[in-house]
């Protein structure tokens, strides 16, 4: 999946959103991804709701407010699985790839460190690796 042309496609305002998880580590060519995730915006959020494109997708924990997916892309108000940063944070540290703003690989690894899921494990062991190389 070309994750580049996916999220351009979406035409989001720049200022509204950063993509974290995997998207982020195939973006730096680590590894591939067959979807993205993308923190946005409360506004660009409800935007999206209303626009008929996207369908409810619940988070793992139910107390964690929805996010919207189009089935490739995943938008989300919050970064959860107990991860506590805010937006502008992770923005303000994301790297500008191909014009779209990836968070950097210093907050993807905060943030699966804190997820701890053996897949997120794995991809800061692969982002460790490359970091080093």
């Amino acid at each position: 999946m070309d994750i580049f042309t996916q999220i351009k496609r979406l035409n989001f305002p720049l200022d509204q959103y950063v993509v974290f998880g995997g998207a982020a580590i195939a973006a730096r060519g680590i590894r591939e991804t067959n979807d993205a995730d993308i923190l946005v915006t409360k506004e660009l959020l409800d935007k999206c709701a209303q626009d008929g494109q996207w369908k409810i997708h619940p988070r793992l924990d139910p107390n964690e407010p929805a996010g919207l997916d189009n089935g490739i892309i995943e938008i989300y108000p919050t970064i959860g699985g107990g991860f506590s940063t805010n937006f502008k944070e992770l923005r303000a540290n994301a790297d500008m790839i191909d014009g779209i703003p990836f968070c950097s690989l210093e907050d993807v690894i905060r943030i699966k460190e804190v997820y701890g899921r053996e897949k997120d494990l794995k991809d800061v062991e692969l982002i460790r690796r490359y970091l080093i190389s």
